[in-house]
Formats: structure tokens, sequence, C-alpha cells
């Protein structure tokens, strides 16, 4: 951890312990899933490590419980956060004594010989997520700002932004304009950093390639990292530096943004007092997490499944009854829906459905299945086909913009057409395991709708005519 990411993490500490000597028994009983959570990630990461040599025990499998984005949470409150000195021994006999937190079942000397992996190449999940300490990777110590973050949240330190109910319908007219391009990436918002021999991070690389094919329209489809956090607030404001100050093409007919689980950890107050304050996205927005743009036979739906989101709002909701009527509205005008979401309606692999597909379909909703549905959340760009729960909605998840991820072994069968693969090859000894990045142009006419996939560098990837 570098001195800035220290003073920022004993600073948050400090306002977090204070609060947790006042903290509710209601308060305190909330956070026994999370710690749950938290124990299955564990169990998760240590089955990952133990599957290499010279252990060599059963790789994970699809269907383990857990999500490896968070396998270092209980070691790094156990063990990282009260070595961090006097205020982090503070906050940890806190969280043990007022918030019942569990220790930790890695060992110093597991984690110290795991961690000569993570620091070179790292390993891959089956899902292609890049378990190494490189920025942004599952195991850079920078995300547990964003577990401060969220724990700061729960207990009431910061409230959540107001959920805004102005939406905005950007009209385009068909009849004077023939196509209509829209550029679509998703977990875009890590800001620019060298890396390997780049001076550019993917983001950067994603934006300039968008920039180059000069679409009418863009759409992010939500994440800026670590925690989206507002200007207000301490740690750079990461909503200004990581999304504003690196947006490098404002698109003539309007650029959007949608919430996120990240932006969440802030209580989307960085969402909505800087994104959506700024002139990148208000005039297209109006200040609203959720949006609809009109075309042709088509109307795009942009809507917000992280604001009422369970489980550390990694599990995508819509139930605000002001987002239903919108979605009620739109299906009833008799076109084609193209939905768009930050969070997953089915599972990576394509085999179930869940609670968003749920909302978004309920009778008050779309009343049917939408005709496309875009989303990010997973770190992966996946195409899924009439095989997958999802049936005939031509689903696609696009989490693929920025944070480093390798092949994913489990996306081989037969729900899925494609997935990111292009191997990155820039040379780095540590990223080797790395494939590139990317980001899709959607191209409405009379002819229907044309995908086409770009990997970071520009070159076309995927491409289906629908």
């Amino acid at each position: 951890m570098n001195p800035q990411q220290l003073e920022i993490l004993e600073s948050k500490s400090h306002r977090l312990g204070t609060l947790l000597e006042k903290a509710s028994e209601a308060q305190l009983n909330a956070f026994s899933s999370l710690w749950n959570g938290f124990q299955e990630d564990e169990t998760l990461l240590i089955k990952l490590m133990n599957s290499l040599p010279p252990t060599s025990g059963p790789y994970p499998s699809p269907t383990d419980p857990g999500n490896i984005e968070y396998g270092w949470a209980l070691y790094f409150l156990n063990v990282t956060l009260p070595g961090t000195g006097s205020i982090g021994k503070w906050l940890y006999q806190k969280l043990h004594d007022n918030l019942g937190m569990p220790n930790t079942t890695i060992s110093t000397t597991q984690w110290n010989d795991w961690k000569k992996t993570w620091s070179t190449s790292g390993v891959l999940m089956g899902d292609g997520s890049l378990v190494a300490t490189q920025l942004y990777a599952v195991m850079d110590i920078g995300w547990s700002l964003a577990v401060i973050d969220f724990l700061e949240l729960q207990i009431g330190l910061k409230t959540k932004a107001k959920f805004i109910t102005t939406p905005n319908t950007v009209t385009v007219d068909s009849s004077s304009q023939p196509s209509l391009s829209i550029a679509v990436m998703g977990d875009w918002g890590s800001g620019n950093y060298p890396d390997g021999p780049s001076t550019d991070s993917p983001s950067t690389q994603v934006m300039s390639a968008i920039k180059n094919l000069a679409p009418d329209m863009v759409i992010h489809l939500g994440d800026v990292y670590y925690a989206g956090t507002d200007n207000g607030v301490i740690f750079n404001g990461e909503e200004q530096h990581n999304l504003i100050d690196v947006w490098q093409y404002k698109a003539p007919l309007g650029n959007f943004t949608l919430n996120s689980n990240h932006e969440m950890y802030d209580g989307a107050n960085g969402y909505y007092n800087v994104a959506m304050a700024s002139d990148i996205f208000h005039p297209y927005q109006t200040g609203a997490s959720y949006f609809s743009i009109e075309y042709g036979d088509y109307i795009i739906l942009g809507m917000d499944s992280a604001y009422d989101a369970t489980g550390m709002y990694m599990q995508g909701r819509i139930t605000n009854s002001d987002q239903i009527q919108f979605m009620n509205d739109a299906s009833n005008k008799g076109k084609k829906i193209v939905l768009m979401t930050h969070h997953n309606p089915i599972d990576t692999l394509g085999d179930s459905l869940n609670d968003l597909w749920s909302d978004v379909n309920d009778t008050n909703g779309l009343n049917n299945p939408p005709y496309m549905w875009y989303w990010g959340h997973i770190h992966n760009g996946i195409v899924y086909n009439d095989n997958a729960a999802s049936g005939n909605t031509l689903s696609r998840c696009l989490g693929n913009g920025a944070i480093p991820i390798g092949t994913g072994r489990w996306l081989k069968n037969g729900n899925i057409d494609y997935f990111t693969n292009t191997p990155l090859n820039d040379g780095a000894p540590n990223n080797k395991l790395r494939v590139k990045n990317g980001f899709a142009i959607l191209t409405f006419d009379s002819n229907g709708i044309t995908e086409t996939w770009y990997d970071q560098s520009g070159d076309q990837c995927w491409y289906n005519q629908a």
C-alpha cells in the first residue's frame, strides 16, 4: 500500500471506528450476511490457490459459492489492517468487538507464499478474473478502500444520495438520420496510468479507439473505481479523476453513464454530484440514473440496477416503482426494446436467471423479455446464444472495458458463442496471461442492428447482424 493509500485508509478507519461505538443493534446484525459472504469468498480463493502446484487440489467449479473479487477481504481486515498502525489496530478490534467480524483462515505463511504468484503474472479464475497484485487486478490492495467505503455507508457515516426520478428521453429522428451508431463499454472508469510498456491504460486506449470511430452516442454501463467517490470526500474524487477527466470524446448526440455497485459504495454521491452534474452527461441524462433513447423501431433503455441492489450491491435489482413504470411506458409503445443495465440478468455461464431478470420482465415492467440486453459487472465480454437461460433475448455481457482479465476456461460451453480472448501480447512478463479489453459499436438502421465488437487497439473481434 502506497503512502497516499495508507493515509486515506487511516482517515477512513478513524471515522468508521468512532461511529461503530454508537452503532445500533439492528446495524450490527445487518453485517452477518456480509461476513458470511466474505467467508465464502475466502474459501474460493483458498481453493484456487491450492489447485496450483505443489498442492494441486481440484480447480474451483462454477457451482462453488463465493466471489473471487472479495477473496482477500477477511485477510486484509484481520491481518493487513491492524498492521498499518495504531488506528488500523483500533478499527480491527472494533470490527471484531462491535460487528462480529470472523477471523481469516489464511495463514501469513500461505499468504506470503501465494503472493509470489500474485506479484508476477498471477493466476486465472474460470471466468477470466486475474488474481494478481497489479493495478485493478483481484489482489490490488486498493480494493480495500472500497470495502471501507461500503462499511461506512452501511453503518451510517455516509448516506445514499437521493434517487432522481426525472429521466430524460432522447429522440433521434430516423427520417433525417438514416443510421444511429452507439459505442458501448462497461466497467471502464479506471482512469489513466501506465500499463506494461504502454503509457496508456486499457480504458484510455478503449476511449481513443471509440473516438477514432466517431459514433453518434456513447453509453458507459457503469463502474468507476474503486468506489466512484465524490469530490467532497477523501481520495481525489474518483468520479472526477477516473471518469470525467479521461472522457476524451463528447459524442455529438449524447454521452450516458449508468450507476453501478462500485459507485454505490460511496452511496452514489459521486455518481449524482459529479458525473450527473458534468457537462458530459447532464445535458442528456438531466441528472437521472436511467434514460431512454428512441430511434425508429427501437427504444434503448438505460436502467439503474444498482441503487436497490442487494448483497454488497453485487446482485442487481430494479424495484423502484418509477423505474418500473418507465419500463412499462416504453414497452407499451410496441417497439423493440434494447435494454442496458450494469448488472447481469443471468449467471456468468448463462445457465440460470436471477432476480434482475424477474424485476425487468414483471407484468408491470416490460411485460415481455427485451429484444436485446447489454450489461457489464462481470469483467469479460461474452455473447450468449439461444441455449442460455435468457432464451431468444440477444444477451451480451460487456464488462471488459478496463479491468485486467485473461481467458475464461469456464466460458467454453454451449450457451456462449464468443468471449474475449485476444492475447494482449505486450511483452511484459507480468501481463502474459492477459487478453485485450474492448468495447462495442451498435449501429441501428432500416436493416436492424449491427453489433461490432472491438478490442482496445481498435481491431474488430466479433460481428453480428441482428
